[in-house]
């Protein structure tokens, strides 16, 4: 197996996927923030 000196699309993959699970859980957060606030 060759090494490569870039990064190729499985590399990036799991970068991409924690950055997507972060952004999913501030959205949720802030989703509650705001149903909350409603409610009072």
């Amino acid at each position: 197996m060759p090494s490569l000196s870039y990064l190729t699309f499985l590399d990036c993959l799991p970068a991409y996927s924690c950055i997507g699970s972060l952004l999913l859980f501030m959205l949720f957060l802030w989703g509650t923030n705001v149903l909350e606030k409603d409610q009072r």
